[in-house]
């Protein structure tokens, strides 16, 4: 139980202390639009599978920085896989690495209800 607080607080506590900037809506309809309303790492077509509006990721993992060229829209299961990706570099370079076999999802999970 311990480990998964670190590591939620890990992925998500630094990035919580950021004050995220609103995407705008046009930008995000040009991302949706230049995309083709498909996932940018997996394909995916968001209305044929239900997923509206996707997520919005930021490429360089800084919140605050909402040019149309650092965003991305992917499906959820992408952006799950991509923040843990982060998450993991991040780790690694500051030497966290008693929690790197950690399972994502189950954190995510955990917090999640």
């Amino acid at each position: 139980m311990v480990k998964e607080f670190i590591l939620y607080d890990a992925v998500y506590g630094e990035q919580a202390e950021q004050k995220r900037i609103p995407i705008k809506k046009s930008i995000k309809d040009d991302i949706i639009r230049n995309q083709k309303g498909k996932c940018a790492l997996c394909g995916l077509t968001f209305l044929e599978k239900g997923i509206y509006p996707p997520d919005f990721h930021h490429i360089d993992g800084n919140p605050k920085h909402n040019k149309s060229e650092n965003i991305e829209a992917i499906c959820p299961n992408c952006h799950r896989k991509e923040t843990y990706k982060q998450w993991l570099d991040k780790a690694k370079s500051t030497k966290r690495t008693r929690s790197l076999s950690y399972n994502p999802s189950t954190a995510l999970r955990r917090f999640a209800s």
